[in-house]
């Protein structure tokens, strides 16, 4: 049997990735031994070198590389470099959404997105000793041979996109793992560069997998608590009901987190049903308050309606019992966005938001054609944006120091009529600082109440008032749980 070992990475450290464990899911169906590798990234550079001693075959096709958001660090450009010169014979793989903007080193093969049928092709091929047939990019990637899975080997409506895990991934009951219900977004805003917008079909999976990996992880593993990769869950309604008739008949009760537009919250049964799947974890990404705004990146309902829905929807769930975390995710310098603005925001949140998650970043503008191009990058001047020259002699010291540590080399300098990228970074700056010590934990980091404990809460709602400093320390158990988990695999 063919194998390979694919190694995880993510700047999340106490959170395994879904992608390398998906991949693996997807070759196991097609006859191959797949052995994932998690929190590789922070593993001890030594132990991950004797586990992959004595885990190699002969019929060992491939070393893997899941990279989540480029994540990719000093322990795996060292591990990488070992791997070509201890097994220059088998070929490295990298793959992710965001793979081409990382900074990896030692690869001989990149895959560009969704990768179950680019990776299975490339799998049969290093079974043949060959890569003659495969779909490489005809664009310019440097000496990079790399495949655009979206176009050459499309995977965006499988209908499953199960992450079966094995007793060998030594999960523990009290994690939270990573699910997956559908792919693409049903709407196209004009600042995302996700790589599938737009779409029209349903491409949620069939209900049937849906209940196998539910009961599964649950008998395997005591795992009953999700974060729900989806760009946005709630596009359908008749998605959310497929769903929550399964989980009406489990008999135990999961806990969902993800992605959920705020504005469909208006649609009749939404609410409800979200409430009916224990879809508590409710991540907006509202973006702006703005009206102005909001429609020119297509999120045109007037914000006053958007704020009403969200705190409707807040006091259903909690009215009736149900474990509740809204988090309100929100950009600084959208076009038509102004400091005082912001003044506005501050006054509504510290009224009507202070027991719940907050979120609130710069705007970000990608300038790389390696990447997934959002409506703003592609056409700047119609969405009334400027480029700003990074060389600029007026550019005071402080911003130089910016452009120089924390501007990505494919980030756009930008300005618009009422702000620009540096009026962004530090409203965005103030905002996150009050946020760490005056807001509890936002939906996507709950899992670090119950690392903590190393168990299962009984009730998470009476864990949900800590703020973020008080929880983040926590983080200092993480090492050992890893050095924990490299060992099991070792031994």
């Amino acid at each position: 049997m063919n194998h390979a070992l694919i190694f995880s990475s993510r700047q999340n450290y106490w959170e395994r990735a879904s992608g390398a464990h998906r991949i693996a899911t997807y070759l196991r169906q097609h006859g191959m031994d797949i052995e994932v590798v998690d929190f590789a990234a922070h593993w001890e550079l030594e132990i991950l070198k004797e586990f992959t001693r004595k885990s190699v075959k002969k019929t060992t096709l491939f070393f893997g590389f899941s990279i989540f958001f480029s994540y990719w660090n000093q322990t795996l450009s060292k591990f990488s470099l070992w791997l070509k010169t201890e097994y220059p014979h088998i070929k490295t793989i990298a793959g992710g959404q965001s793979i081409l903007q990382s900074d990896l080193t030692n690869i001989d093969i990149w895959v560009d997105s969704y990768g179950e049928e680019a990776i299975l092709a490339l799998a049969k091929s290093l079974a043949g000793n060959s890569t003659a047939g495969i779909k490489f990019s005809a664009d310019h990637f440097g000496s990079k041979k790399v495949i655009k899975a979206l176009g050459s080997y499309p995977a965006y409506n499988l209908k499953d996109y199960s992450c079966i895990m094995q007793a060998r991934d030594f999960l523990e009951p009290w994690e939270w793992a990573t699910i997956e219900f559908s792919r693409g977004c049903k709407f196209s805003c004009a600042f995302c560069n996700f790589p599938v917008l737009g779409v029209k079909e349903d491409t949620s999976r069939s209900k049937e997998s849906f209940e196998y990996e539910m009961k599964y992880n649950y008998d395997n593993f005591g795992i009953d608590r999700y974060y729900v990769v989806d760009e946005t869950f709630n596009d359908r309604l008749e998605k959310i009901t497929k769903f929550a008739d399964v989980v009406e008949k489990l008999n135990f009760n999961p806990f969902f987190s993800g992605y959920v537009r705020a504005d469909l919250l208006q649609n009749d049964g939404m609410v409800e049903e979200l409430a009916r799947m224990n879809f508590g974890g409710q991540l907006y990404g509202i973006e702006t308050f703005n009206h102005a705004s909001g429609k020119i990146i297509g999120k045109g309902l007037d914000p006053d309606k958007v704020k009403k829905l969200i705190l409707d929807c807040k006091d259903y769930f909690k009215s009736n019992n149900k474990t509740y975390r809204g988090t309100i995710s929100l950009i600084v310098g959208l076009p038509f966005d102004t400091p005082e603005k912001w003044v506005d925001n501050q006054i509504w949140i510290d009224k009507n938001w202070m027991t719940e998650a907050l979120l609130v970043y710069p705007l970000t503008i990608g300038d790389s054609e390696t990447t997934n191009l959002s409506k703003f990058s592609q056409n700047l001047k119609k969405y009334g944006l400027r480029e700003i020259d990074k060389k600029s002699t007026v550019m005071s010291r402080k911003y130089q120091f910016w452009i120089e540590s924390n501007v990505s080399k494919t980030e756009i300098l930008w300005e618009h009529d009422t702000m620009n990228i540096w009026q962004a970074k530090e409203i965005a700056e103030t905002f996150q600082k009050k946020i760490l010590f005056e807001h509890p934990l936002d939906s996507w980091a709950l899992s670090l109440i119950e690392l903590d404990l190393k168990s299962k809460v009984k009730n998470l709602s009476d864990h949900l008032t800590a703020t973020k400093a008080q929880t983040y320390p926590r983080k200092h158990l993480i090492p050992d749980f890893i050095k924990s988990y490299s060992l099991k695999k070792l031994n």
